[in-house]
């Protein structure tokens, strides 16, 4: 199946403020992988805790964010999405861009699987108190 008009698309089109169109993709048995170091990261199973437990948490680490996509390889009824995440934490209000792998398998026209790989380093160092010294770091070495 073509990534355009797939679930994979739709589900990148809806996310994160479609829940419905979002609910509409997702198989009954979704099972989601999300990177531990990521905001609320762990394994949720369904529809209900992808949309009920996941988001509503991980949203909260920040103002802001879009995962985009820089590729996509399509193998039957499996996508690798690779692409940044662009955004700002909440907490601190830095900008951040972090890459990401996204793994999705696709039964019976809906998303039966996602798993995020993800650089879970630098989102949480753009995300901490003290991320002040993450800024003055690049500042450094950008003059370098």
């Amino acid at each position: 199946m073509p990534f355009q008009g797939s679930p994979v698309q739709i589900w990148y089109e809806a996310a994160p403020l479609d829940k419905v169109r979002m609910r509409e993709v997702l198989h009954p048995d979704v099972v989601f992988n999300v990177c531990v170091g990521w905001p609320n990261g762990g394994t949720f199973k369904g529809p209900d805790a992808v949309l009920g437990e996941f988001f509503p948490i991980a949203a909260r680490a920040w103002e802001r964010v879009t995962p985009d996509i820089d590729e996509v390889i399509e193998a039957g009824d499996t996508y690798v999405v690779r692409g940044h995440y662009n955004g700002v934490a909440a907490e601190t209000h830095f900008p951040f861009s972090v890459e990401y792998v996204h793994i999705w398998r696709v039964r019976d026209g809906q998303l039966i699987s996602l798993n995020q790989v993800a650089d879970t380093a630098i989102l949480a160092a753009r995300s901490a108190p003290d991320a002040a010294w993450l800024t003055a770091l690049e500042r450094i070495a950008a003059e370098v």
